[in-house]
């Protein structure tokens, strides 16, 4: 029993330190000529084994009281993938349920469900999804630096941002995190 429980730790020790090199984010970040300035950072854990790394950009002087609703300002959050054990079902399937929370998701429900259905390459570690909010276009969702998914509408916006920023978000800690800035 104890042989394997030391075996246990071990594979989780060395789990958690083979994901656990990351490249910091950069300090400033410019999507559509909107140059943002990094608000926070935080990293997504799962039983202690980092899954991604998330900074927040804004412009400055965003007010972080309405960060989530306002739609008129450029923001965006930048996702890299750190283990192996992000798969796009399990992605889809975190992101189906920080929707959820949103006291607005049944007006967002299809919407939501054609973005989610977008994401059928397998994402693997070293993948960056950025989520940035253009107030001419809507959410864009980038992969790897590639534009991927367009979405338009301010209650799409204000439940994707709240999955991590809302209320009710994924990881209070997290949150406070990204908004330190």
């Amino acid at each position: 029993m104890k042989k394997l429980f030391a075996s246990m730790l071990m594979v989780l020790f060395g789990l958690t330190t083979a994901v656990s090199v990351s490249a910091e984010a950069p300090e400033t970040f410019t999507l559509a000529e909107a140059e943002m300035q990094k608000q926070g950072e935080g990293v997504r854990r799962k039983f202690m084994v980092p899954l991604y790394d998330i900074a927040l950009y804004t412009v400055e002087g965003q007010d972080q009281e309405t960060l989530v609703s306002e739609t008129i300002s450029p923001m965006a959050l930048r996702i890299e993938v750190r283990s192996s054990l992000v798969s796009t079902a399990l992605f889809t399937e975190a992101v189906l349920d920080g929707f959820k929370k949103y006291e607005r998701y049944e007006e967002v429900e299809q919407v939501v469900e054609d973005y989610l259905a977008q994401f059928v390459e397998e994402i693997v570690e070293g993948d960056i999804y950025t989520v940035f909010n253009d107030p001419a276009r809507g959410v864009i969702t980038y992969r790897n630096g590639e534009e991927f998914i367009l979405v338009e509408g301010a209650l799409f916006k204000e439940g994707m941002f709240g999955i991590w920023l809302g209320e009710r978000p994924v990881n209070r800690r997290l949150k406070r995190n990204l908004l330190r800035g």
